[in-house]
């Protein structure tokens, strides 16, 4: 921040930066009481979220925003949100998530999102808000409705398959359900016989749905 003359903010010094991730193959569930995002991305930037499985949580799924650095300072806009991110093939599924799943704010901007899985059932499942529509790609998604605001630019939806419902959706999957993953057994943590299955069925139309390019 001194480089780019910034304020000091002592002890209330945000994250910073962060580049060149890939965060893959993760399950997440169980997570959100506080109000935060699974996976909780702060101005990360050039960098790939794929193949995770999100679900049980609490609050949204994924997000991607400056950690709230406009509001604090008091300005219209911020350069630090989320820039570069691929969102792909990951699946988040909350029946009763007090949040969107997959949640672009604060001036995310030049977002690929593709081959998402979202099964929440709320007007905002998928949210693009906070000027977050600046060269905004989205595709071939599942979901059952896009919140947009004060996002100009975010374009429409290419192949996208919305507005069903929430049975409808955990249909899709092998053995859906909100068990935990793990569970304690002899004072040890092991992955628990009765987890969900949250693959495919074979006679799922998402197998054919998605853009194979990502």
């Amino acid at each position: 921040y001194d480089g780019q003359n910034l304020p000091d903010l002592g002890e209330f010094i945000e994250d910073g930066v962060s580049t060149n991730l890939i965060i893959e193959q993760n399950v997440m569930t169980g997570n959100g009481n506080a109000g935060g995002g699974a996976i909780n991305l702060a101005s990360i930037r050039d960098s790939v979220v794929r193949n995770n499985l999100i679900y049980g949580n609490a609050a949204a799924g994924i997000t991607c925003w400056d950690n709230g650095y406009a509001e604090e300072k008091g300005l219209d806009s911020s350069e630090f949100g989320c820039h570069n991110v691929g969102i792909f093939t990951n699946t988040m599924v909350d029946q009763t998530g007090n949040r969107g799943a997959l949640i672009l704010n604060n001036d995310a901007s030049n977002m690929l999102i593709f081959n998402n899985i979202i099964i929440r059932d709320r007007f905002d499942a998928y949210e693009i808000a906070n000027r977050s529509g600046q060269s905004l790609l989205s595709g071939n998604n599942y979901y059952s409705e896009r919140y947009v605001e004060d996002s100009p630019g975010a374009s429409n939806e290419h192949e996208s398959i919305t507005g069903f419902g929430v049975d409808e959706g955990l249909a899709q999957f092998i053995a859906a359900s909100s068990a935990p993953w793990m569970v304690e057994a002899d004072g040890w943590m092991t992955l628990n016989p009765a987890r969900p299955d949250y693959r495919l069925r074979p006679d799922s139309m998402l197998l054919t749905a998605g853009n194979i390019a990502y």
